[in-house]
């Protein structure tokens, strides 16, 4: 299996979806293989993605009832 370096521009990170919006085909491309470890890099980051999207989907649901 190859491997890459991926060297991202300067001020990438300075949002914090930034680096996400660069990685994420990148990590779906890799979750579609068969292997279980190509899938660990997405499931590791989806955490942090929920910790994110949770209040808002909250103040929805709120609005709603």
């Amino acid at each position: 299996m190859g491997r890459a370096i991926i060297v991202l521009p300067p001020g990438v990170y300075d949002d914090a979806f930034a680096g996400a919006r660069i990685l994420a085909p990148l990590l779906l491309f890799q979750f579609q293989q068969a292997s279980r470890w190509n899938r660990l890099p997405l499931l590791l980051g989806t955490p942090r993605v929920w910790l994110e999207l949770t209040p808002q989907l909250l103040g929805i649901l709120r609005g709603l009832i």
